[in-house]
C-alpha cells in the first residue's frame, strides 16, 4: 500500500512507545505457541498419553510465524505507517480472537481434567491478543 497508492496518507507518531508495547505483546504472541511445541504442552490432549494432534503442530506454527510477521509489521511501523492498513491487520487478529475465545469456552468445560501448565498460557495469550487489539 505504501508504494502503490500515492493518495494514501502517511503518518508518523510523535512517540514510539505505544509501538515498543504493541511489540512486547507481539513477541510474547511469537514465543508461547513455541513454547508449547518445545515443551510438549497439547491443548487438545489432557491426558498427555500421545504426542500433538497433526493439526495442532500445524496451528501452532502457523501462529508463531503470523505473530513474527506482526512483529516485523510493528517494527516497520515505527518509521511510518498508514492509518487504514493498521485496521485490516487488527480487524485480522480480532477475528483470530474470537477464534480463540471459543476455545477457551471449549476447554473453560473441561477444566478439571487441564493442568495449569497448560491453561495458564492459553489464557493468557487470549488476555494478550485482547490487549493487542484494544490499544
Amino acid at each position: 500500500m505504501i508504494k502503490k497508492n500515492l493518495k494514501s496518507r502517511r503518518f508518523r507518531l510523535r512517540s514510539n512507545y505505544y509501538n515498543y508495547l504493541l511489540g512486547l505483546l507481539a513477541s510474547y504472541s511469537t514465543a508461547e505457541p513455541l513454547l508449547r511445541l518445545v515443551m510438549g504442552l497439547s491443548l487438545f490432549n489432557p491426558s498427555r498419553k500421545t504426542g500433538f494432534a497433526p493439526f495442532e503442530m500445524t496451528s501452532s506454527i502457523i501462529e508463531a510465524l503470523s505473530w513474527c510477521s506482526m512483529l516485523i509489521l510493528i517494527g516497520l511501523e515505527t518509521r511510518i505507517y498508514i492509518r487504514e492498513f493498521r485496521w485490516y491487520v487488527r480487524f485480522g487478529v480480532l477475528y483470530v480472537l474470537v477464534g480463540d475465545v471459543v476455545l477457551l469456552n471449549l476447554i473453560l468445560g473441561v477444566t478439571d481434567s487441564y493442568s495449569r501448565l497448560v491453561f495458564l498460557p492459553f489464557t493468557r495469550s487470549i488476555l494478550y491478543s485482547l490487549l493487542f487489539n484494544s490499544i
